[in-house]
């Protein structure tokens, strides 16, 4: 995993929890985004509760600018 990739992923997850996107949407649009094709299986994985809980967090906590 190259950090390039990742700091991607990283933001196209936060941009997915800030829009308040449901847990089942974050993770199809990360499992079918070609960018990240090397971790399907770990996307394949994510816990949807936790996604969940994520959006509710970002909602409360992350700065909106």
């Amino acid at each position: 995993m190259d950090e390039a990739t990742l700091a991607c992923y990283q933001r196209e997850l936060l941009t997915r929890l800030r829009a308040g996107q449901s847990p089942q949407a974050i993770a199809a649009a990360l499992q079918a985004d070609p960018r990240f094709a090397a971790w399907r299986d770990d996307l394949d994985a994510l816990d949807h509760d936790a996604l969940g809980v994520a959006v509710e967090l970002v909602a409360k906590w992350s700065p909106q600018g």
